[in-house]
């Protein structure tokens, strides 16, 4: 029976990954969340939107480790450190958890986070050379 499972890659790996598993016909779900960056290069300061990994260097996939071929191609796969599960094994993740989390991205596997502050919110200070204004 397949299930979803949490895969470790080394770092910065984990597209990678989720590439050379995808043609090997697995289901991923690699979760994104859509950050802001900001240009400092140039003299006018831009802002940038930038799509970063919710959970770096993990990516889930969906397989059946109770057959060792798939578990020995998935742990060996280049890039994979290691999956995640205890003494036993690989520890399945509840399909409510991913399914939460796919239901929250849009078609892109993005996840569009709300501002934490408008314009005109007031704000405190609270470390730095301007604390409490």
């Amino acid at each position: 029976m397949n299930h979803w499972y949490a895969i470790k890659t080394k770092p910065k790996r984990e597209e990678g990954v989720g590439m050379q598993l995808k043609k090997a016909s697995f289901e991923i779900f690699y979760p994104k969340i859509k950050g802001v960056a900001f240009n400092r290069r140039s003299t006018v300061i831009k802002k940038l939107f930038t799509a970063k990994p919710l959970f770096p260097t993990y990516l889930f996939v969906r397989a059946n480790f109770n057959y060792p071929p798939i578990h020995r191609m998935i742990r060996y796969t280049r890039g994979v450190n290691r999956i995640l599960g205890n003494a036993e094994g690989p520890q399945p993740i509840s399909e409510i958890i991913i399914q939460t989390l796919m239901e929250r991205t849009n078609s892109d596997g993005l996840l569009e986070q709300e501002l934490l502050y408008r314009t005109g919110d007031e704000i405190i200070v609270k470390r730095g050379i301007l604390k409490d204004l």
